[in-house]
């Protein structure tokens, strides 16, 4: 059973990232999603989710950035 940190951070996502997808995100940098644009709404979801799920990974600067970016 997921957490509730995980469970908001798969919710986030609306069905376009399952937790084994966060998880394997999560654990690298210097690829996309982390270095690129928001381009869609299914990034976008993708990218909420991964800032709820690993809040400390260095990159989470770049994305949030990208995120805000795509929503205004």
């Amino acid at each position: 059973m997921p957490s509730t940190q995980q469970q908001a951070a798969v919710d986030a996502t609306r069905g376009d990232a399952t937790l084994v997808e966060l998880a394997s995100t999560c654990a690298v940098t210097g690829t996309d999603p982390w270095t690129s644009a928001v381009a869609d709404d299914g990034e976008a979801h993708v990218a909420a989710g991964l800032l709820q799920y690993c809040p400390g990974h260095p990159e989470t600067g770049h994305l949030r950035d990208a995120l805000t970016t795509y929503r205004s």
